[in-house]
């Protein structure tokens, strides 16, 4: 009977031990009012987001602005990926232009470290993913053609808390 009890015991430590958890790509996607340091001159920036349902698809439209420029951009969320759909300067443009087949993916599940995919000219790839004390974190790098590095960390329950990029001279 002991070494039935002790069986069962070590059956349960190791389901406890275990991560099963599978995490939705848009968990770590969401809209809202962020303020980021850094950037174009360091002055920082501001990004303003919202959530817009159509058609049955979600859709976040993001607005940056900085000292110099005021961006949109317009993704496309599914359950496991985000697509990049829209950029423009000084725009406010309408989902039902956009062309919903020509993204760009900026994030995809599973969050594997060492993952790759390529989207446009461009390779991804899952460089971390760890379990912050603050919620889950997985960062993503962005190799584009000329050799150019960008990193951006995501956070479960916040979205981007984190970019920075390396350029190639």
């Amino acid at each position: 009977m002991k070494k039935y009890l002790f069986v069962f015991g070590f059956l349960l430590f190791l389901m406890g031990c275990s991560n099963t958890e599978e995490y939705v790509v848009s968990d770590f996607f969401v809209a809202g009012d962020f303020t980021y340091k850094g950037g174009f001159e360091n002055a920082g920036s501001k990004t303003t987001s919202k959530t817009v349902r159509k058609n049955g698809l979600r859709f976040i439209i993001e607005e940056t602005t900085d000292t110099a420029t005021r961006v949109e951009r317009v993704y496309l969320v599914n359950r496991d990926s985000i697509s990049l759909i829209y950029v423009g300067e000084d725009t406010h443009v309408n989902i039902d232009d956009l062309n919903l087949t020509k993204g760009e993916v900026v994030l995809k599940a599973p969050f594997t470290v060492g993952k790759t995919w390529k989207s446009g000219e461009n390779i991804y790839e899952i460089v971390e993913f760890i379990d912050a004390e603050s919620g889950p974190e997985v960062t993503v790098e962005k190799r584009y053609p000329s050799g150019t590095t960008e990193r951006t960390t995501y956070q479960k329950g916040f979205g981007k808390v984190q970019k920075t990029t390396t350029m190639v001279n």
